[in-house]
């Protein structure tokens, strides 16, 4: 029966020794899968205010002031979206701008008297002309890519003016600075004088200002000198501004909203009435701006009313 064992032994026995004795050979052992790479957080990306293509539509923080009313009376300052709708048609040439009981298209020719800062527009209706100037202001040489300041006055029974900023926001996932001090910034509005030697309309072309505070969630304190001379609408030897006095006043930045604001206070007026409000534009934050209001009581017993817009990078 010799012959036979190989064929009643089990396959394994022929390739290895059978018997009572156990394999040498370790049990196997698995290996862990690698745990999965954290996928990177998005970085946000711009484009350029003067290089977007297509229809563009442009939320905004507006200030102004009325005078269908008497006496005229000032617009606070909105949060940021809260503004007036600043719509851009696809040809670049023509504007829509609504809110506030406005509805007016401006383009596409602008005036001879526009410039590298300003571009203007003027409608021409019933009641008088309407006006929206665009304004891409130059900071010391730096150029501004991504705010814009628009100022638009409509008449209807009297005028409504009102003083703007959008463009193309920083967006809350982006990474903001911790601390901002613009020494480059950009000054624009209007104010009436109403009563007193000093009465009419006047620019605010002798104006500065000054930002300091913490975009990262903290707050922002706005610092006005307000002086201007006075606007006629057509050319005027030079003149020594006249002062509006200066105001200040700080107020919380709130990322998840897109906005900041607060109100301003000065002891050059009584019974003041102010505000700001706005947001940054670009970037971490690299240009800020900011709409404005104030009203209040001269030394001689006139009143002012002025609206604006400050632009920093």
């Amino acid at each position: 029966m010799g012959r036979y064992i190989a064929f009643l032994l089990p396959a394994s026995c022929l390739l290895a020794a059978c018997g009572g004795g156990s394999s040498s050979a370790p049990p196997p052992t698995s290996t862990p899968a690698p745990s999965p790479s954290p996928s990177p957080t998005p970085v946000p990306t711009y484009t350029a205010f003067a290089d977007q293509t297509g229809a563009q539509s442009y939320v905004s923080s507006c200030a102004g002031y009325d005078t269908n009313v008497t006496p005229a009376v000032t617009i606070a300052a909105s949060a940021f979206g809260d503004g007036l709708s600043f719509d851009l048609a696809a040809d670049k040439e023509t504007w829509t701008i609504t809110g506030s009981g406005l509805n007016a298209m401006f383009g596409p020719t602008p005036t001879a008297d526009s410039d590298d800062n300003e571009t203007i527009y003027v409608r021409q209706i019933a009641q008088g002309p309407q006006v929206f100037i665009l304004r891409s202001p130059s900071l010391n040489g730096l150029t501004v890519e991504f705010a814009r300041a628009g100022s638009v006055a409509v008449r209807t029974t009297g005028d409504i003016e009102f003083s703007c900023v959008f463009g193309v926001p920083t967006q809350t996932n982006d990474t903001f600075p911790t601390s901002v001090g613009a020494s480059d910034v950009d000054v624009t509005g209007f104010a009436r004088i109403i009563g007193g030697a000093d009465a009419g309309p006047y620019d605010l072309s002798s104006s500065t200002a000054s930002l300091a505070g913490n975009p990262n969630g903290g707050d922002l304190t706005l610092s006005l000198t307000l002086a201007g001379s006075r606007d006629t609408g057509i050319p005027m030897p030079p003149q020594s501004p006249v002062d509006f006095g200066s105001f200040s006043g700080n107020g919380p930045v709130t990322i998840s909203a897109t906005n900041f604001g607060g109100n301003l206070s000065s002891n050059d007026l009584s019974g003041v009435t102010a505000n700001f409000g706005g947001w940054f534009f670009g970037p971490q934050a690299i240009e800020t701006g900011i709409s404005f209001s104030a009203e209040g009581i001269r030394t001689d017993g006139s009143r002012i009313v002025i609206h604006g817009t400050v632009i920093a990078r």
